[in-house]
């Protein structure tokens, strides 16, 4: 055989891009630290690199050349590599513990960012895998009485509010605005629904007391016939209007229907 036909179709089979095939290698990496405790954190900080990128897009198929490297990213790449995350009770490494987190950590950022859009579902229900605290990468969780070592990762053992703290990284916010009987948007369960997505939803309420001591605001809101507490400062609460932008319309659009029903 030719050697110059040889590399023609050698060239002409291997037609991925330079960023499917470092996925492809990241992802066959971290798949390697799982199953035979390596220490594959050059990888995770290459893949860090690239979840920081998607992160500052309009949307995540803009930093992909073709649709095919967008589809191996939403589906596979990411479900395998999360999944051989979590599947870890100790990531081997130099900070091993701590890259990981952050790759984790960076697809809870996509996910805030992207979450309304329903073309990446298939993303969604592999990050949902990351809440599940059975997993070993969560082990010290399911035992209270473990005492943290040198070489376990105090973020394993991070609450609610101090993760909350360190995601959004928020500056101490200008709350003069928050004052009883005003106008707030707060976020709440959404209990009309079954999807992951849309777990929670934002609407308007009343400020009905605030306990600078204790630290909480009451809130009357017209899906609940009692108060709801929130923690103050908390991120389930904003200006009104900053979080529903289509409240009014919503309103009077339901205004609207039942005066033509009543017709």
């Amino acid at each position: 055989m030719n050697p110059e036909n040889s590399d023609t179709k050698n060239n002409l089979s291997d037609n991925r891009t330079e960023l499917r095939k470092v996925l492809e290698h990241i992802s066959s990496e971290i798949y390697t630290s799982w199953l035979r405790d390596c220490d594959k954190v050059v990888e995770f900080i290459k893949l860090n690199k690239i979840l920081e990128e998607i992160k500052n897009k309009d949307k995540i198929e803009i930093a992909f050349e073709n649709l095919q490297d967008f589809h191996y990213f939403i589906n596979k790449f990411s479900k395998d590599v999360i999944t051989n995350i979590l599947r870890q009770s100790i990531v081997f490494g130099n900070n091993g513990d701590s890259v990981a987190y952050e790759t984790l950590l960076n697809y809870l950022q996509i996910f805030i960012k992207f979450h309304k859009n329903n073309e990446y579902a298939y993303l969604w229900d592999s990050i949902k895998e990351i809440f599940d605290h059975n997993r070993l990468f969560y082990r010290p969780l399911q035992n209270k009485n473990h005492k943290i070592s040198e070489e376990m990762n105090e973020k394993r053992l991070i609450t609610v509010d101090k993760f909350n703290e360190l995601f959004f990284t928020m500056k101490k916010k200008d709350e003069s605005w928050l004052v009883e009987d005003a106008l707030i948007d707060v976020q709440i369960d959404n209990k009309y629904s079954n999807s992951f997505v849309e777990k929670k939803l934002w609407t308007r309420g009343i400020v009905k007391k605030i306990d600078t001591e204790k630290e909480y605001i009451m809130i009357n809101i017209a899906e609940e016939t009692n108060p709801i507490i929130i923690k103050l400062h908390s991120t389930d609460y904003a200006k009104v209007g900053s979080m529903t932008k289509d409240y009014d319309w919503k309103l009077n659009l339901k205004e609207c229907k039942l005066k033509n029903k009543f017709k």
